[in-house]
C-alpha cells in the first residue's frame, strides 16, 4: 500500500505510474500538475516517494514484441530458409474418461447440438499438422493436456462461433471436447497455457509448415499476393508500462496504440497465406522484407511471386524497389495506391498543371484520362499512375501499377483486386474473431492469429466439396452464413457401430 503523505493515496500513486511510464519528466513536471489540482508540496516530497519506490530502478516486464522481431533483421539478398520433413508420430494422448466414453456409445447415444465441427477433422488430417507439431516440441506432455487438444478446443469454438475461450470455457455441451478427445471442457487459464507451450521458433516453423501445406493443397497460389496491416486498437493509461507502440489507426484517424498484424493474402484464390503478430510500431519498411523472407520465400515452393497488391502505407521506395528488384527482391510487378508525400505530390502537382481531362468514374469519382510516370530509385521500373478525385470534396488519391499496357481506367481496375484482402480481413474480425485476442502477451496473441488462419483455411477446404457453400452468382458464402444450416444449433445422434463412429442429423 502507498504510504499516507500530503498527496494522498490516489495522487501519489498515480505520479508513480506516470514517472514509470515517461522517466524523463522531472519534479517540476509534477508540481506543476499538482499545483493545477490545488495541491501545493515541494519538490523534496516527490523526491522522496520516488526514492521510496525504487522508481527510476523499475523495469517493465511486459515484453510488447516478439522477441524474434526485436532482434535486427539479417542484412544482404533475401535467403530461402529450408523445411523439415514431416515424421511420422504415433496418436497423441487422450482424456482419461475419453475411451470408456466411446465403449459406452455402442449402447448409450449421446445427443449433441453443435456437431459441424467434427466436419473439419478430416481436412485437418489431410493437412498433417499433427505429425508437423509432434516433431517440432513436446506437443503432448506428463502433465495438463495435450497441445494438440488445446488447439482443437481453440479451432473447434472458432468455427462453431464461440467469440471467447472464457465463453467456450463456461458451454457444456460436448460437441467441442469430444472433437478434441475429452469428455468436458477444461478451464480458460488450462486451455490457454496448453496453448502457449509451443515457443516462437516452433510456432514459426508451425506458420511456414501451414502456409507450404496450403500450397501444395492448391488453396493459394502465390502468384499475386496483397499485403496489408490490420490495426487493433488498444485502450489503457499505461501503454508505456506495457510496451504497446502506436500506429495510425483507421477508426480513430490518428496515430493509436494498439497491435499490427501484418497480413499476405492470396489475390487469385482468396485465401489468407499467412499472418503474423506485429507490435503497433511496426511500419511497412521495417516489415514487409523480414516478413517475406521468414515466411513466403520456401513456404511457396519455386513459386516466384509474379504481382503485389499494396496501399498506401507502403508508400517508400526502398519498400517499392524490393518488390521490383529482381536481384535484391522479388522481381514482381507492384500495383498500390500510392500516398501523397512531398515527392509524390511533387509529381502530381507537376501532371496537374498540364489539365488532364477528367472522366467519370461512377456518381462519386472521376479520374484522369491522362497518366503520369513515377520512376522507382535504383531501378529500370516505374509506376505509371492515375489520379482520382471526389467530386464532393475534391480530395486526390493516386494509384499506380509498373504492368505495362495499361490505360488510366485499367490501373483502377487492378487495384481493385486489393479489395479481396479488405473484405478478407472484415470477414476474419466478423466470423473468426480475429481481433478477440486473449490479453496483450505477443506470443499468446501470434498463437491466436495461428488459429483463425487455420480455421479460415479449413473453412476453405471445406467449400471446395460443398457446393452448397456457393451462391448463385459464384460468390462464396461466410462461414458465419453456414453455421445456422448444419453447423451449430443442429441435433444430431453421436453412436457407434463396431469401430465406426456414426453421427447422425436429426
Amino acid at each position: 500500500p502507498f504510504r499516507n503523505s500530503k498527496l494522498g493515496f490516489k495522487e501519489e500513486g498515480l505520479i508513480i505510474l506516470s514517472k514509470i511510464q515517461k522517466p524523463q519528466k522531472g519534479e517540476a513536471y509534477y508540481l506543476k500538475i499538482l499545483k493545477a489540482k490545488k495541491i501545493n508540496v515541494d519538490a523534496t516530497c516527490l523526491s522522496k516517494i520516488f526514492t521510496k519506490w525504487k522508481v527510476k530502478d523499475f523495469k517493465s516486464k511486459f515484453k510488447g514484441d516478439i522477441e524474434r522481431l526485436m532482434e535486427p533483421e539479417p542484412v544482404g539478398a533475401l535467403e530461402q530458409i529450408p523445411l523439415e520433413e514431416v515424421k511420422e508420430i504415433s496418436s497423441s494422448r487422450l482424456d482419461r474418461g475419453f475411451i470408456p466414453l466411446i465403449e459406452d456409445l455402442e449402447h448409450k447415444a449421446i445427443p449433441l447440438a453443435n456437431p459441424g465441427v467434427f466436419l473439419f477433422l478430416p481436412y485437418l488430417d489431410r493437412l498433417k499438422l499433427f505429425e508437423k507439431a509432434a516433431s517440432l516440441f513436446n506437443a503432448d506432455p506428463h502433465q495438463g493436456y495435450s497441445w494438440f487438444s488445446s488447439l482443437l478446443l481453440n479451432l473447434g469454438r472458432i468455427l462453431e462461433g464461440l467469440s471467447s475461450v472464457s465463453k467456450t470455457c463456461r458451454t457444456h455441451e460436448l460437441s467441442i471436447p469430444l472433437m478434441a478427445g475429452l469428455v468436458k471442457m477444461p478451464c480458460k487459464d488450462s486451455l490457454l497455457n496448453g496453448l502457449a507451450i509451443i515457443n516462437d521458433t516452433e510456432l514459426l516453423r508451425l506458420r511456414r509448415y501451414l502456409t507450404e501445406a496450403t500450397f501444395e493443397q492448391g488453396l493459394t497460389t502465390g502468384k499475386r499476393i496483397a499485403f496489408d496491416f490490420h490495426m487493433r486498437d488498444f485502450t489503457s493509461d499505461d501503454v508505456e508500462l506495457k510496451n504497446i507502440g502506436k500506429g495510425p489507426s483507421p477508426k480513430r484517424k490518428i496515430c493509436f496504440p494498439g497491435f499490427r498484424p501484418h497480413i499476405a493474402w492470396d489475390v487469385a484464390t482468396g485465401v489468407p497465406i499467412t499472418l503474423e503478430f506485429r507490435n503497433g510500431r511496426a511500419r511497412a519498411t521495417s516489415t514487409i522484407k523480414r516478413f517475406i523472407r521468414e515466411l513466403l520465400l520456401h513456404a511457396l515452393g519455386d513459386q516466384a511471386v509474379e504481382h503485389v497488391y499494396l496501399d498506401s502505407e507502403y508508400t517508400s521506395e526502398a519498400v517499392w524497389k524490393f518488390i521490383v528488384d529482381a536481384q535484391e527482391g522479388l522481381g514482381a510487378e507492384l500495383t498500390m495506391c500510392i500516398k501523397q508525400n512531398k515527392k509524390v505530390k511533387a509529381y502530381i502537382d507537376s501532371f496537374l498543371k498540364t489539365n488532364p481531362t477528367w472522366l467519370f468514374y461512377d456518381e462519386d469519382h472521376t479520374y484522369t484520362e491522362q497518366s503520369f510516370e513515377i520512376p522507382i530509385h535504383q531501378t529500370d521500373q516505374i509506376l505509371r499512375c492515375v489520379v482520382k478525385r471526389k467530386e464532393s470534396t475534391g480530395r486526390l488519391r493516386c494509384f499506380g501499377s509498373t504492368l505495362e499496357g495499361l490505360n488510366s481506367k485499367g490501373i483502377l481496375e487492378e487495384y481493385g483486386y486489393r479489395w479481396i484482402i479488405e473484405n478478407g480481413i472484415k470477414d476474419l474480425i466478423a466470423n473468426y474473431f480475429f481481433d478477440n485476442i486473449p490479453g496483450i502477451d505477443p506470443h499468446r496473441i501470434n498463437i491466436h492469429y495461428f488459429v483463425v488462419t487455420l480455421a479460415r483455411i479449413l473453412y476453405e477446404m471445406l467449400c471446395r466439396d460443398y457446393t452448397e457453400a456457393w451462391n448463385p452468382d459464384k460468390t462464396k458464402k461466410t462461414i458465419g452464413t453456414l453455421r445456422p444450416e448444419f453447423l451449430t444449433g443442429c441435433n444430431a445422434i453421436l453412436s457407434r457401430v463396431k469401430n465406426e463412429l456414426v453421427l447422425k442429423w436429426q
